[in-house]
């Protein structure tokens, strides 16, 4: 089942984290602690929100439809994310959170949705330490299939 993202859901931080600790996924380099998950997921605006994907009691991910950016030019654009527990990809569910995401981001009047994805178990292009970001030799070209825009209308 797949509803509106709730206090009650915040174990999808260590979802989340989990990807911070093994992946490039998150442009993160340490774990997010709950307040820092709640600002991710919970927003002022009605247009953007979050949706989680469940089997029963059990969260199996999480989606989330965030600001792309702050400019007034991009109101009509939106981020989609997704988050799958460990042990629950490669069952489609990836794509029916993009799906419920999409649509949501539809039934808000948001013109374009933007996601993209990282190449797995690749270095960041940059790290960040102290505060400082340092540029890193990318080891992995990604191609136009890790990203993707695609308009809601």
């Amino acid at each position: 089942m797949i509803a509106d993202l709730t206090e009650a859901d915040l174990p999808a931080a260590a979802i989340y984290n989990h990807y911070v600790a093994t992946s490039t996924a998150t442009f993160h380099t340490a774990s997010e602690s709950d307040d820092d998950f709640r600002s991710q997921v919970f927003f002022d605006n009605p247009v953007h929100g979050s949706l989680a994907l469940h089997d029963g009691d059990e969260l199996l991910g999480y989606g989330i439809v965030a600001p792309f950016k702050s400019r007034c030019g991009y109101r009509g654009t939106a981020e989609l994310t997704v988050y799958l527990a460990t042990g629950t990809t490669g069952r489609g569910l990836g794509g029916q959170l993009l799906i419920a995401l999409e649509e949501r981001a539809r039934s808000v009047g948001l013109r374009t949705v933007i996601g993209t994805r990282s190449a797995p178990r690749t270095p960041p292009a940059f790290a960040c330490s102290s505060g400082r970001a340092t540029k890193r030799p990318a080891t992995t070209k990604l191609s136009a299939k890790n990203s993707a825009a695609f308009s809601t209308s």
